[in-house]
């Protein structure tokens, strides 16, 4: 990474960016993923840019065996923030190399701007509450203690049990898993 001789404005700028900024969402469908096309990304941040005296700029470059991204944020004091991404490049089928090169810019130009602002790419299911993890129960515990004392248990699941963090991390439903192979 280069940098001017100083980043105090920049620094500042980008601090109040990111409080403000939102991720991207993933609209765009890939062959098997989705993702946040670079559209997506600029509509999202260059009002925010321009609100804190940001600016991007990303310049192609590299050689004949990678293809190579150079992105500068710039400020208004003239302070600026860069370095340069490379990548292979390999034609796929029905592609000609500089419809490979072109993608391939398209996608630095996508990740080297979002790691730059420091933006994520999220899911509408991403907004979906993870489910609530509850501990196991003294109770379970002390049934669990009383069928390994009994021998009661697999050999398999005592081993699993023992191993690591997982007597400690038991949750109710696990539990609950080990208490039924009992029965």
């Amino acid at each position: 990474m280069k940098t001017s001789d100083t980043i105090e404005n920049i620094a500042q700028a980008l601090c109040k960016f990111q409080s403000e900024v939102t991720d991207a969402h993933k609209g765009a469908q890939g062959h098997n993923y989705s993702y946040a096309d670079l559209g997506t990304i600029l509509q999202l941040v260059r009002p925010l840019m321009a609100t804190h005296g940001l600016s991007v700029i990303q310049m192609p470059c590299g050689d004949s065996l990678n293809m190579g991204l150079s992105t500068r944020l710039m400020h208004n004091s003239g302070e600026w923030i860069e370095d340069t991404m490379y990548m292979g490049v390999s034609a796929s089928r029905g592609m000609s190399e500089a419809q490979a090169a072109g993608s391939v810019i398209t996608y630095q130009r996508r990740y080297a701007l979002a790691a730059c602002l420091g933006i994520t790419q999220t899911d509408n299911d991403a907004a979906v509450k993870e489910p609530e993890i509850i501990p196991a129960t003294d109770e379970q515990f002390a049934a669990i203690n009383v069928l390994i004392k009994e021998n009661n248990l697999p050999i398999r699941t005592v081993s699993w049990i023992n191993a690591g963090n997982n007597w400690q991390n038991l949750t109710s439903k696990q539990a609950i898993n080990v208490l039924a192979k009992a029965s």
